[in-house]
């Protein structure tokens, strides 16, 4: 039997219905790609990229259709469900983080609900739009009123094939002239959202760990300039700024100056860094303490918290305690299984741990300090003089903060900066949170002198990634 013929067997007879469902949701799919690809970031690319995309599931329905027709359509449904659910995580999470997910955070997916509302800062509407239109299509699955009447009207020789074939031409007319004519190269097609899925698939399931050669990464160095030495024997003080940039320091907004204590310190006394930037990956927060604390970078694709909790370590609170340092100790105010922060500082050399189930017991808790997400700055540095005050010096200690956590919904009382504006915007809130945050580390600063151990101490103070990315709305 020739091609031609065989074809004309398969597609005659083909109920409309199939061609009119088919052709909807297709049609529906091109056009989520065109919005997913607008709200990750890929500037003139989003075109090219969509029609890759759409072309895919075009091609995919054709094949089926062509070898069993019947079927087309359930792989169609199958294929536009998953894929337009998958469309809404990579934004959220990509509005967060500036990348797509990999499949490796599957493993730390617990750690969403620590995180509520931040998610709930992330998602809007254009993230929604993929998932929108899922419920109408399981009500018309379920009822199929719109195709009761025409789903049995067959159509007669090529029309039925011509229709989905011309769909899938003219997808790739249009994404030859994307490349063509645009400044498209194959070398962007990592970017595409199935292709990037796809390899994340196989590099998490089907790629060998390889040795890293660490002699290209670390060359001794011998240490001789004006500073070397001259914090011996301080108590150590690392804090942690939960989302602090560094445009903040030395402005004012709404005629209040921001950061009136950091400034302070940038005047005198101190070492100002600005070109540190963040290193963080899969743990976020908890891989930017890790960097810092043991000089290491963390993974892309997953928490070190999470994977590597009982690896041995050989950082910073090791090293402050061979030099005769009393106790290495870890502050945060939120709860203590948050990224494995309870097992993951043992293996790196801290002897304490107080987080908020630690700070709770304490005579001097305050519970109407007590947030959203843990308590706040200013009741965790209250209590992190009281405790401190009571190690033999010099002691390490790292402080991890949290008012400054998105989505920076700080209380009333918390808010040094006065608006007009009673709905403020996500920029607003979080010059907000940064007012606040300096001057409860201005009253901290205040409280370690009446402790006499403000004078003999270095204080190290970072942000530990970004607060306000290319993709917030404002």
């Amino acid at each position: 039997m020739k091609i031609k013929e065989w074809l004309k067997k398969r597609f005659e007879d083909q109920p409309l219905g199939r061609t009119v469902y088919a052709s909807v949701m297709l049609a529906l799919f091109f056009l989520k790609c065109l919005n997913f690809y607008t709200v990750i970031n890929v500037g003139d690319y989003f075109l090219p990229l969509a029609c890759v995309t759409a072309l895919f599931l075009m091609v995919i329905h054709f094949v089926i259709l062509i070898f069993a027709p019947k079927a087309a359509n359930v792989v169609l449904t199958v294929l536009y469900f998953l894929l337009s659910i998958i469309m809404s995580v990579d934004m959220v999470y990509y509005r967060y983080m500036g990348k797509l997910p990999a499949i490796a955070l599957l493993k730390v997916a617990g750690q969403l609900t620590h995180v509520t509302g931040s998610i709930e800062q992330l998602i809007t509407f254009r993230t929604l739009i993929p998932i929108l239109d899922l419920v109408l299509w399981i009500a018309i699955l379920a009822t199929r009123p719109l195709f009761k009447k025409i789903r049995r009207m067959p159509i007669k020789g090529w029309i039925h094939p011509t229709a989905v074939g011309s769909i899938t031409l003219c997808t790739a007319i249009l994404l030859c002239a994307c490349f063509v004519f645009g400044s498209f190269k194959t070398v962007y097609l990592p970017n595409e959202m199935l292709l990037y899925h796809a390899l994340d698939f196989k590099n998490a399931f089907f790629s060998e760990g390889g040795t890293i050669n660490k002699d290209q990464y670390y060359t001794p160095k011998q240490f001789d300039n004006d500073y070397y030495g001259l914090a011996e024997g301080r108590n150590v003080f690392v804090i942690q700024v939960e989302a602090l940039q560094g445009f903040v320091l030395g402005v004012e907004y709404d005629g209040v100056p921001l950061t009136p204590n950091l400034n302070a310190l940038l005047e005198k006394d101190s070492l100002y860094f600005e070109n540190y930037y963040y290193q963080v990956g899969g743990g976020n927060t908890s891989d930017a303490e890790f960097a810092v604390n043991n000089s290491l970078y963390p993974r892309d694709d997953t928490s070190v918290y999470q994977e590597y909790a009982d690896n041995t370590y050989y950082g910073l609170p090791w090293l402050l305690k061979d030099e005769g340092y009393s106790t290495a100790a870890a502050f945060h105010g939120y709860e203590g299984d948050f990224w494995n922060r309870n097992n993951a500082y043992v293996s790196q050399g801290f002897d304490d741990y107080t987080s908020l189930e630690d700070f709770r017991l304490r005579e001097d808790y305050d519970p109407s300090q007590e947030r959203t997400m843990g308590i706040s700055d200013r009741m965790m540095f209250n209590q992190t003089v009281n405790i401190v005050k009571e190690y033999e010096e010099p002691f390490y200690s790292f402080i991890v903060t949290l008012s400054t956590h998105s989505p920076y919904s700080l209380p009333w009382e918390d808010r040094y900066v006065d608006y007009d504006n009673k709905s403020p915007n996500l920029f607003e809130l979080y010059m907000q949170s940064i007012c606040y945050f300096d001057r409860v580390l201005g009253e901290f600063f205040a409280a370690l002198d009446n402790e006499g151990l403000y004078e003999n101490s270095i204080f190290v103070i970072y942000g530990d990634h970004y607060a306000l990315s290319n993709t917030d709305e404002k």
